[in-house]
Order: C-alpha cells, then structure tokens, then sequence
C-alpha cells in the first residue's frame, strides 16, 4: 500500500480492502511549512494507519525540523531518501533517513530519467515492488495533479495542473515496465490504464 497526499486520501475512509500491513508513505506526513496541518493527525490517516508497519519515502528536499514526533507516534521502522542524481552515496541523507537499498537504485536508475513525472510516488511503487516484492499494489493520494492536496498544502501545483494530461501519459508508460504487478490506484482523477 502506498500513500501520496492527493484528495484521494479520502477514499480511506471506506477502504475496506486494503491487503496487508505494510504502508509506504510518500513525501511529508508531518508539520512542515508546506503542510500546517500534520496528514498523520488527521483522524482517517491516524485511524488507517493504526497498527499498519510504515515506511517513509522521501525526496531530499523534505523539510524535517518537525519530523520527530511523526517519527515516534508511528514508530515509523525506516525512513528513506531518494537521490535524485549520481551516485547515492556522494551525498549523505538527511538526519532520520538513509539511502535506499541497492536493489531499488538498479532499478530505479534507468527508468528515472524517462519518467521523471512520476517523482516521489513512483520511487515508492519501485520500492514496493524490488524491495518488498508485492506482486499487488494498492495506491491512495495519487490524483495527477487533477485534484488539490488532501490537507492544507502551500505547494501551488497549477503548474502540474495544466500538465496534468501529460503526467497520466508518464504514468501509464511507467506502469508498462512493470506488467506482471497488479497496480490497484484509487484516485479521484479521470484515470485508465
């Protein structure tokens, strides 16, 4: 299960499905200035996350001055940061996080470069599918910049919004590479594999 922070995250609520204990979330999840409001306060997070074994994905430009107590009310067990460009480990990660393993970076390395749209969320889904092995993945909070943030969020996405059409076209080419995974995305955007 992977968790992006589009409005989608709503459909949480009724979720009953969800195989699994295993969550990736992807990006910030705590206080931050670009979210006033901590996603994992908020009470369908907080309730779907209970009990649920949680991962962190992030890029390196996540703000982390808050992170801590997210941290330690999650007991989030590993908190990863993605690098962008080069080689992992010219560049040390942030306080909190390590590098991902390298069976993610063998993966991830040649397909970053032709779909770079797919950002965060897309390193997550290489993730859950070279490190964990999930053959199913079920993804919330993805929306293709169709539909706003979940919670509050300062980031102005109108940008991605007028390349939203785009961005699905990027998704779909990626999910080709994977053919053998069941890619389940609940979202609330006008999408179709």
């Amino acid at each position: 299960m992977i968790l992006g922070r589009g409005e989608s995250l709503a459909l949480l609520r009724n979720a009953s499905y969800p195989r699994g204990t295993e969550v990736l979330l992807v990006n910030i999840f705590w206080k931050s200035t670009q979210t006033p409001h901590p996603y994992y306060k908020d009470p369908v997070i907080r309730a779907f996350l209970k009990g649920k074994h949680v991962r962190l994905i992030c890029n390196p430009f996540c703000e982390t001055k808050y992170i801590l107590p997210f941290l330690l009310r999650l007991r989030v067990s590993e908190a990863y940061q993605i690098g962008y460009e080069g080689d992992p480990k010219e560049r040390p990660p942030k306080r909190f996080f390590r590098h991902l393993p390298i069976e993610w970076y063998e993966r991830w390395m040649p397909l970053k470069h032709n779909y770079r749209e797919v950002g965060s969320l897309g390193a997550a889904f290489v993730y859950a599918v070279e490190v964990l092995k999930k053959k199913e993945v079920d993804i919330f909070g993805l929306d293709f910049y169709e539909r706003d943030y979940y919670l509050t969020n300062t980031h102005d996405f109108h940008v991605e919004l007028t390349r939203s059409s785009e961005i699905k076209k990027v998704w779909r080419a990626f999910f080709r590479n994977f053919e053998d995974i069941e890619v389940n995305i609940n979202t609330l955007a006008e999408f179709r594999m």
